[in-house]
Order: structure tokens, then C-alpha cells, then sequence
């Protein structure tokens, strides 16, 4: 399909299928990010084969609108079960294959980190738990969140500076090879 018939489609049918999105997601803003996303991967798709592209469009968005609300909540059920800062270092302990009782320093250091992450601010917070926690891409985290791959990167990297900050850790040289954890541990 050509840019100037997705063009087309989208004068005709973005209003609608913004409201088709905001009756699953309840939220006008959200609904149209979810349409606009659909309109971008609609560029990289081959449309010349389908028969109805505003039939096949509103399929895109009702699904988008409904791996919307699936990502969102299992962000919220992660988020309830890791609630206390001791459930979550017992947690990390167990995934990385250390127990928080062996070694009473690390337990320190991991609990200081929590602490830290805990008071970030609330944006920056998620955005440091669904890509160095949950192993969610920064494109993931973007998609899960509804905002700009930039704005993920930007978190991350003011969340980096801040807990250095917080850790007690000197500024180190901007590395790219420079794994999360490491400069904690």
C-alpha cells in the first residue's frame, strides 16, 4: 500500500478508530498514541494484498488496544507483588541465584539500591524496574508505557546519575558496555 493511501485511510478513519481504541482503553490520550502507533507499523506492512484496509485497520487497533490493557496489567500486578522492598531483595536474591542471608553485605548494598530506586521519582521508578527489573527493551518499556523511546532513555539516564548519587558511587565516564548492576556491585 502506498503512503498516499494510508494518507487516505488515516483522514478517513483515525477519528473512528480512536474511539474504537478509547472504548477498550478508557482513555481518549492513550487511545490516540495506540492509533498512531498502529498508523506507523502500518508503513512497514505490505497492505496490497488485503481486500478491506479499514476493515483490517480497525482489527490492528482493537488489538493494540488489547495488548494495551494485558501489558498494563501485568505492570500492576508485578508492581503489587514486589511491594515491600524486602520481598523484592529476597526476590533478586532467588533470581540471581543469591541468598539475601549468605552474605550480610550484599544484603546491605542490594537494600540501599531498593531504597534508592524506591525514591526516584514515579516515572523514572517504573521506567528502572520494567528494563533493568523485568527485562522489558527500552522499545518494550516505550510501547508498555505509551511515550517516546526517547523519553525511556531519558529516564534511564537520569535515574543512572541519580542513583550513583544516592549509592555513594563517583560520576563515571558515560560507557555504553556498562551493565546496570555493575556499578552497584
Amino acid at each position: 500500500m502506498s503512503l498516499s493511501a494510508i494518507e487516505n485511510l488515516f483522514r478517513e478513519h483515525f477519528r473512528c478508530a480512536v474511539l474504537t481504541a478509547q472504548s477498550i482503553v478508557l482513555s481518549k490520550d492513550v487511545a490516540e498514541d495506540i492509533v498512531q502507533n498502529v498508523f506507523i507499523k502500518l508503513l512497514d506492512v505490505d497492505l496490497s494484498e488485503v481486500q478491506n484496509p479499514s476493515a483490517f485497520l480497525f482489527a490492528c487497533v482493537r488489538h493494540a488496544a488489547h495488548d494495551h490493557i494485558r501489558n498494563r496489567t501485568r505492570l500492576e500486578q508485578t508492581f503489587e507483588k514486589m511491594k515491600s522492598s524486602e520481598e523484592f531483595v529476597a526476590v533478586y536474591g532467588r533470581e540471581c541465584g543469591e541468598f539475601p542471608g549468605e552474605d550480610p553485605e550484599h544484603l546491605k548494598r542490594l537494600q540501599k539500591l531498593v531504597n534508592a530506586i524506591e525514591q526516584l521519582p514515579p516515572k523514572m521508578r517504573k521506567v528502572v524496574k520494567m528494563t533493568c527489573l523485568e527485562g522489558h527493551s527500552y522499545r518494550e518499556t516505550a510501547e508498555i508505557l505509551c511515550v517516546s523511546l526517547a523519553t525511556v532513555k531519558a529516564h534511564m539516564y537520569q535515574s543512572f546519575r541519580m542513583l550513583r548519587e544516592r549509592m555513594g558511587e563517583a560520576p563515571k565516564p558515560r560507557s555504553k558496555k556498562i551493565a546496570f548492576f555493575s556499578i552497584f556491585f
